[in-house]
């Protein structure tokens, strides 16, 4: 177990180990299957076949319904014994992919600097509730089977319904939970976070070399892809699912590309990236799969007569990804219904998440991510000249791309586009425009890169050649300036006074457990992002929750959060409040202060009074303690 990362050094360790076991598990994997992979993409194929192998290992555990507390020994211990499978590496692969993969590794540094300078099991981050949500989850998976209902515990109530939806994000912040506490799925989400960013980036370097772009527009895109607005919103928005399902349709264009049709072992492969996907994130399938073979169809289309090898590589993909799925079907298979159902519902997920991709007002900026997305008005006409000059850029380059033979990236990135202008004007569906947005984010990375190479090239004398690169870097580089996370975005859907606080502070609510002993607690906090967190770290003390925010407060979840058995009044000894509670008022209740933390405060209250009865009367607290933070509609819970 290392150091718990509570500054910049640490936090660096513990990222460096996990990209490093990821790296040496998928060198060890490539090595067991044989693949004749090339130098130059060795090891930026490698990370994400590391985290392609720990994704199924865990989609199979919570489809056998084993929890993770169970199960990561022994998958730490295989990739352990792939990691040493796969030394020592070549050095030709060091000298040929080493420098792209050290700027792979060090943009989430960069696009995440605040969480590793402040610590990233400290960094409160971004508050949005999706990334409390999937630490709950996680929590879950690591305690019990999913499925089981732990009632009357609050956590493990409201992460019970989570237990039928897609699960592997939340498994593996369960597996990584030991790297620093084991079970502690908080203390490495942000960690999570950097290292499916670096994942991805090393997927899109793996595919510029694959489709052999030069050196330069490989690591421009890659910058631009992991630094832009769209990556830096998904960061914001805590979307872990999606931060992972990002990797597969580089990857998989990468190798439908570079992969010998002939070599059948390379179909065992892609089966297993395709059951990986599924597993992580099953909506986004359908696209990877389409897009990736529409960028590889050029270099598919003048192989007919290999037509029929390719359609045999297919089906042996397919077969191995059905078996490895087969025991996470029964869960899946009835999410991906509700999930697909839901886009046409009256209430859809993610429901006023970047409205401002359904404002015209607003674009072309909101399309770039440049702060149209969350209605930023501020300076909004020159966002959207700069948003115009990128998007004249990016037809540049997918002209020069289409021009250059690669027309199926050009027509995978419109039909994305228009994928997304479809949800945002005809649907007024801002979250699903978002969606498509991001998945074809990469594509739109390269059509900049491609753009400036067009246009660079076309200059004949070198220093005006110069000074026209130099201006098209400045114009990238002021979009990704203009990219707006947690402080800027935030406060238009939801804010919290504690908001700035570190975990820190919010984990030493851990403290009460020995005041309260034998007793319970019964939870009043009012700040909805005080109250999750106590509910996170309540977990181990007998608790009824009395105020629900947040999630916890969605309509279809109230129910479940006040059904089902109950912690016994008479064991209720404590009350946990906001620290801005009134003393005074506290006091004429017969409370007695025992503990203050900001943002907590937890009173000893009077056993058996009226105040505790008035505490626990279910009418009083439907109608004063169910709220929701105000305007937000919620994303990625079910």
């Amino acid at each position: 177990m290392l150091a718990f990362p509570h500054g910049p050094i640490t936090s660096l360790l513990l990222y460096a180990v996990l990209c490093a076991a990821a790296l040496a598990t998928g060198l060890g994997l490539l090595r067991l299957l044989r693949l004749d992979v090339d130098d130059a993409s060795r090891f930026l194929l490698a990370p994400a076949v590391g985290l392609v192998f720990w994704s199924l290992a865990l989609g199979i555990v919570g489809g056998l319904r084993i929890p993770v507390k169970h199960a990561w020994a022994w998958l730490w211990g295989a990739t352990a014994l792939l990691a040493l499978g796969g030394l020592p590496w070549p050095r030709s692969a060091v000298r040929a992919d080493g420098p792209l993969l050290g700027f792979c590794a060090a943009l989430p540094l960069v696009v995440m600097a605040p969480y590793f300078w402040n610590g990233l099991g400290d960094h409160v981050g971004s508050v949005l509730p999706d990334g409390w949500s999937y630490v709950a989850a996680g929590q879950y998976f690591w305690e019990f089977e999913p499925g089981f209902d732990a009632s009357p515990t609050p956590l493990y109530k409201y992460a019970l319904h989570l237990s039928r939806a897609r699960y592997v994000s939340s498994e593996l912040l369960a597996f990584l939970s030991p790297l620093v506490r084991a079970g502690d799925t908080q203390a490495v989400s942000s960690l999570f976070q950097a290292w499916a960013l670096f994942t991805t980036a090393c997927a899109v370097g793996f595919f510029g070399v694959a489709f052999k772009l030069r050196t330069w527009m490989i690591a421009a895109a890659v910058g631009i892809c992991a630094g832009g607005g769209w990556m830096a919103n998904a960061i914001w928005a805590n979307n872990f699912d999606n931060q992972l399902g990002l990797v597969y349709m580089p990857l998989f264009a990468g190798i439908v590309r570079r992969a010998p049709l002939a070599d059948r072992r390379w179909s065992l492969l892609l089966g297993c990236l395709l059951g990986g996907l599924v597993y992580s994130y099953p909506e986004l399938a359908p696209a990877s799969i389409g897009g990736a073979l529409l960028i590889a169809l050029p270099h598919l289309a003048p192989l007919r007569k290999a037509w029929r090898l390719g359609l045999q590589q297919a089906a042996g993909a397919c077969l191995v990804a059905a078996i490895l799925l087969l025991p996470g079907a029964p869960t899946l298979v009835p999410y991906i219904r509700t999930q697909f159902e839901s886009v046409s519902a009256s209430r859809r997920p993610g429901e006023g998440l970047f409205a401002g991709l359904t404002l015209g007002r607003f674009q072309p900026a909101a399309f770039w991510g440049l702060g149209g997305e969350h209605q930023i008005s501020r300076d909004h006409r020159a966002r959207n000249a700069l948003g115009a000059a990128l998007s004249a850029l990016a037809l540049i380059g997918l002209a020069a791309l289409a021009a250059r033979g690669e027309w199926g990236l050009a027509a995978a990135a419109i039909i994305f586009a228009l994928g997304a202008l479809w949800f945002a004007v005809g649907q007024r569906y801002s979250y699903g425009a978002y969606k498509l947005i991001l998945v074809n984010w990469w594509c739109l990375s390269i059509a900049l890169v491609a753009g400036i190479d067009w246009l660079a090239t076309r200059v004949r004398r070198p220093p005006l050649r110069g000074a026209v690169a130099t201006a098209l870097a400045l114009l990238i580089a002021l979009a990704l300036w203009q990219r707006h996370t947690d402080a800027a975005a935030t406060v238009q859907y939801l804010d919290s006074p504690n908001r700035r606080l570190t975990m820190a502070q919010f984990r030493r609510l851990g403290d009460i457990r020995e005041i309260v002993g034998e007793g319970a607690v019964v939870v009043l906090v009012d700040d909805w992002l005080a109250n999750q967190w106590a509910v996170y770290y309540l977990r181990e003390v007998p608790a009824r929750l009395a105020a629900l925010r947040a999630y916890m407060a969605l309509p279809h979840l109230v129910p479940l959060m006040q059904g089902g058995p109950a912690v016994d009044p008479r064991r209720i000894r404590y009350a946990l409040t906001d620290s801005t509670e009134s003393p005074e008022t506290a006091a004429r209740a017969g409370w007695k202060l025992r503990w203050s933390s900001p943002p907590y405060a937890l009173w000893e209250i009077p056993p058996f009074g009226p105040t505790q009865s008035e505490i626990l009367e279910p009418s009083i607290l439907a109608k004063q303690r169910v709220t929701q933070p105000s305007g937000f509609a919620g994303s990625e819970v079910p």
